[in-house]
């Protein structure tokens, strides 16, 4: 047997042997017999590729929706440009105006005038219209959005940041909009006992139930936010491990009246030495991107 650690590559899972093959007994996945280290590196690198593609292309969503949104707040069709050229064209008289030329330019004016008005009553029809169906396809696509998606408890959380005018569907939040609402931060910590407490990150890491969140780190951009939970971890045999809990696409919208919203699925991120060592690869991880410390008292 080749595959002689019998830890399950996709979630370090212990691995039982059944009618020639091995399955995971904590995410189900099946392996032949012959499996050995060159396949368990493949299938890790595989696992991190498609982690990676389905972040890229859920970041490429949400930024094509922002545009969108922008672009139909800011966009205006201009109604005032026919009447003006008209009133250039019209309101300066000749030098030396003839009699003749008078009355074909009143002839005109009797003809386009009625034109020109009925004109921009009908392209203010038409603006309305259009307003309608982009406060329309605005709310629906926030409806896409926020609603719906999941089954899990959604906490709503009063935003306190005012949105400037250049960055009004900024989805970015601030980690002092998460420390300081008691109900998300409880729903947090049940959901992150979930992965310290499972056998299998006890069994792999030889840590126990007595687990104390220390440190917290959320990573913003305008269109989304990942947040960290440092938590320190008292082991069997005595010494303290720092496990990493992520939740990744916190999401925030003045349109939806400036609230917060998480659906607490928790990632095992990885084991550090430290706080300071969990810090500095978070950093390294995500250039570019603003990082603000939960207040953890």
């Amino acid at each position: 047997m080749k595959f002689g650690n019998k830890v399950c590559p996709n979630c370090n899972g212990k691995l039982d042997l059944n009618n020639g093959m091995f399955e995971c007994s904590f995410c189900g996945c099946s392996f032949a017999a012959d499996f050995d280290s060159k396949d368990v590196e493949r299938i890790r690198k595989e696992t991190e590729a498609e982690r990676n593609a389905a972040r890229a292309l859920r970041e490429s969503e949400l930024n094509r929706t922002r545009e969108d949104l922008k672009y139909n707040r800011y966009t205006r069709p201009s109604t005032t440009a026919q009447p003006t050229q008209y009133n250039q064209q019209y309101s300066q008289p000749t030098t030396q105006p003839t009699t003749q030329n008078t009355g074909r330019r009143r002839s005109k004016a009797r003809i386009i005038v009625p034109i020109v008005i009925g004109g921009y009553v009908l392209l203010q029809i038409i603006v309305m219209i259009i307003r309608g169906a982009v406060s329309n396809r605005k709310q629906q696509t926030i409806n896409d959005i926020f609603g719906g998606k999941t089954t899990t408890t959604t906490t709503i959380i009063e935003a306190t940041t005012e949105t400037s005018e250049e960055t009004l569907y900024d989805f970015s939040i601030d980690a002092s909009q998460i420390s300081s609402n008691e109900e998300i931060m409880n729903n947090l910590a049940e959901a992150s006992s979930k992965i310290l407490d499972s056998d299998r990150v006890q069994e792999k890491y030889g840590t126990t139930s007595d687990n104390e969140l220390v440190a917290g780190y959320l990573f913003s951009t305008y269109y989304t936010n990942d947040l960290y939970l440092v938590y320190e971890s008292k082991c069997t045999d005595d010494s303290t491990k720092y496990i990493c809990i992520y939740y990744s696409s916190l999401l925030a919208d003045d349109a939806t009246g400036g609230s917060v919203y998480c659906d607490y699925t928790a990632h095992l991120d990885n084991v550090y030495d430290s706080v300071d060592d969990a810090r500095t690869k978070l950093i390294e991880k995500y250039p570019g991107y603003n990082m603000s410390k939960l207040d953890i008292s």
